[in-house]
């Protein structure tokens, strides 16, 4: 029965949920909710929501117009219960740019400790405690995009992570002034732990002038596939911008592309959106959706 299930996946969910089930993130990075964690703790619901859609979302099928029947549903909710409850990498990716709004915490009403080292970046409150204000999008810190400008902190970037341990990685999130212990519990330290191991130098992605070596022409297929529902088709429909000003996907990317690959692959903190690295796409896909995005307007 299964083989059958997995082919209606495949067929009707694999286009948003991904094929592990793991694409979207229906709550926050403090308790994560996936499309097999619905199936395993609440396969009511997720029968329910199988069958007759999920409100407010038109583009998910409601598989009782397609005629499924009664075993089918239940093939389908056991192959889902077999699908994996975490994305230690993509939580990871989330915790990295912005724990606080991941795990929906409360904001902070003090620096970071380690901040008080450092007196060229200016920012306060919960822009010191997120890892990529110190070590960058791009992963490198001082030695990369990072070691000039407003964002400059001295502070070395993740990207030699890579090399060691997850103990050692572990250890050094639970010392002094960077022990994270006391607002991040040992699974989400995992996953940060499981990202920075992970990390890769984006110089063959990214170029210093911040275009991208991405075809801009299957970038918008994928676009128009995943990311214009949310984004409109100009990508003006959010507004990330929280002053007077304007900041639209296409502001962002060709302002900070390393930001917005980031993004792409593992989704926006405390927000449901794609986590590229669990769809069918290679790294070359996200890269041309990132080269199209620059396309976009800015304003």
């Amino acid at each position: 029965m299964l083989p059958t299930a997995k082919r209606s996946i495949q067929k009707n969910c694999t286009d948003c949920h991904g094929p592990e089930g793991l694409v979207l993130n229906f709550a926050d990075d403090g308790g994560p909710e996936y499309y097999g964690t619905i199936a395993s703790d609440n396969p009511w619901e997720f029968v329910h929501k199988a069958r007759f859609g999920q409100p407010g979302v038109a583009d998910m099928p409601a598989l009782i117009d397609l005629g499924f029947t009664d075993q089918e549903y239940i093939d389908l909710l056991a192959y889902a219960q077999t699908l994996p409850t975490s994305s230690p990498v993509a939580e990871g990716g989330r915790l990295y740019d912005n724990w606080i709004a991941a795990i929906g915490a409360e904001d902070m009403t003090t620096d970071q400790p380690l901040w008080l080292t450092q007196t060229t970046n200016t920012r306060t409150g919960n822009d010191t405690w997120r890892c990529k204000e110190c070590h960058g999008w791009d992963y490198k810190g001082v030695e990369g995009r990072y070691g000039s400008g407003s964002h400059l902190t001295g502070f070395p970037g993740v990207i030699s992570s890579a090399g060691k341990t997850s103990e050692e990685l572990m250890a050094a999130m639970k010392t002094g002034d960077h022990d994270f212990s006391s607002y991040l519990n040992d699974d989400q330290l995992k996953s940060l732990v499981a990202f920075m191991q992970q990390v890769e130098d984006m110089a063959p992605y990214i170029n210093d002038d911040k275009t991208v070596n991405g075809d801009a022409e299957n970038g918008k297929v994928l676009y128009e596939s995943n990311c214009l529902a949310c984004h409109a088709e100009d990508g003006k429909a959010l507004d990330f911008d929280d002053g007077e000003g304007v900041e639209f996907v296409g502001t962002v990317s060709a302002d900070n592309p390393w930001e917005v690959l980031n993004k792409i692959q593992n989704g926006q903190p405390g927000e449901v959106m794609t986590a590229g690295r669990h769809m069918t796409w290679s790294i070359q896909d996200l890269l041309d959706i990132l080269s199209y995005i620059q396309t976009l307007p800015i304003e």
